[in-house]
């Protein structure tokens, strides 16, 4: 087609303008240092060599982060020195009012519209609701009628729940429990209590996916080898968003962020984690997201096989509401293996504030220690570079260099920068 464009100019005597504008026969443009008939065939503008780019490209990776838009406050900043009431007193304690009375009146908003009486039980059937629960009751009877047990319903599976509430509070035998605590307690509250006999026979066979149709002895094990964590992610959302949507404070929400190793002695069990922290603990791990203030779980995914961290964090992180309201303010806390810089490209894009502590590597955080850079310093002379060449690539990055002595003592260097994810922007702050 373009060939006989150019022949249509040429028969409309348009040739000396398809000269001027130096274009190829393949109908392309081309820089002023190809010929008019060169057979080159780019489609992008000439590349324009930067030369502090150049100079970006030839540091160590340690040194990039410090080139990428970070600015340095200056160090004559007063800091206040909070005792821990003083600090609860004055940026906590109205959270934490307007946390719980956000939670009370949309509970009782959400009942009213929903024609129902606001009692305890209505609200525990808005938080777990039963198209959620009559999910795990299809799973469950499968299982139970293969070891010859009676099938179940909601009622019942909503007991085991909150004797299982129940049992957390205590560090004592199940026996005992149901011996004297909750003996007493159906005696005072006037109610009967689950046999423990029965609640030993429910709470193994509680399925989150079904049981049909999975490889090996399902009866015995509640996890296969294999990739069994996906296939529990939608009743995991069943039984959160109810809690999500009602719960969460969106306009001063304060939320906490941690993985959970969750101790397990079967071999077979999907992506198990060995932690060198715990004594002998070792396990499936699960990213969480609690509220700071009620301790309510509001997201959590087990780690499958086959899927990075970051993928597994992304999901969770995909559960909670996006912040677009300026109005609207959630901050969130996490621990530390979260401070990677996807963590915080996560936390931009839904709108989020948050404090974590950057890790040394991955962590996109501008600040080095001086060793390093003498370190680098003594490779390029090695390398034979001239003064010139390595003072070049200094002043780039040695405002950034910060002395970690233990002898030196306090120092704290804040620096600042502006991104934007997604079409969100925030202002990252890193502080030393």
């Amino acid at each position: 087609m373009l060939s006989d464009v150019i022949i249509h100019l040429r028969e409309m005597n348009l040739l000396p303008l398809y000269e001027e504008l130096n274009i190829n026969r393949f109908g392309v443009r081309l820089p002023k240092r190809y010929g008019r008939y060169s057979d080159v065939t780019c489609n992008m503008p000439p590349r324009v060599r930067d030369p502090r780019r150049a100079l970006v490209n030839s540091l160590p990776a340690a040194f990039k982060p410090c080139t990428e838009g970070w600015t340095i406050l200056s160090d004559e900043i007063n800091y206040v020195v909070l005792t821990e009431y003083e600090y609860v007193d004055t940026y906590k304690s109205s959270n934490l009012r307007d946390t719980y009375m956000h939670m009370a009146n949309s509970l009782e908003s959400s009942i009213e519209i929903s024609g129902m009486t606001n009692t305890t039980m209505s609200r525990y059937y808005k938080i777990i609701p039963n198209a959620a629960m009559e999910e795990l009751v299809e799973h469950a009877n499968p299982v139970l009628a293969s070891r010859g047990f009676q099938s179940t319903s909601q009622s019942e599976l909503r007991e085991v729940i909150s004797l299982s509430w129940a049992r957390a509070l205590y560090k004592f035998p199940s026996h005992v429990l149901w011996t004297n605590e909750f003996a007493a307690a159906a005696i005072q509250h006037k109610f009967v209590v689950m046999p423990e006999k029965r609640y030993n026979e429910l709470l193994p066979c509680l399925r989150m996916f079904t049981a049909v149709g999975r490889q090996g002895d399902h009866d015995d094990m509640w996890f296969q080898s294999g990739t069994n964590f996906k296939n529990m992610r939608e009743t995991e959302c069943k039984l959160f968003k109810p809690s999500i949507d009602l719960l969460i404070n969106k306009a001063s929400g304060k939320l906490v962020g941690d993985d959970k190793l969750i101790g397990c002695r079967a071999d077979d069990v999907e992506n198990k984690t060995l932690s060198y922290r715990k004594r002998g603990k070792d396990g499936p791990v699960a990213d969480c997201i609690a509220c700071s203030h009620t301790s309510v779980l509001y997201a959590m995914s087990l780690r499958a096989k086959g899927e990075s961290e970051r993928q597994n964090f992304e999901r969770v992180m995909d559960r909670l509401p996006t912040i677009r309201d300026p109005h609207h303010s959630i901050s969130t806390t996490w621990d530390r293996g979260y401070g990677k810089k996807f963590v915080v490209d996560k936390q931009i894009e839904k709108g989020l504030d948050g404090c974590l502590m950057a890790a040394e590597f991955g962590s996109g955080h501008p600040f080095y220690g001086k060793e390093l850079l003498d370190e680098q310093l003594e490779k390029w002379r090695a390398k034979g570079k001239d003064d010139d060449w390595i003072a070049l690539r200094c002043d780039l990055v040695k405002d950034f260099a910060v002395c970690t002595d233990e002898d030196t003592g306090t120092i704290n260097r804040v620096a600042v920068k502006d991104v934007e994810v997604g079409g969100a922007r925030a202002s990252c702050t890193h502080s030393f």
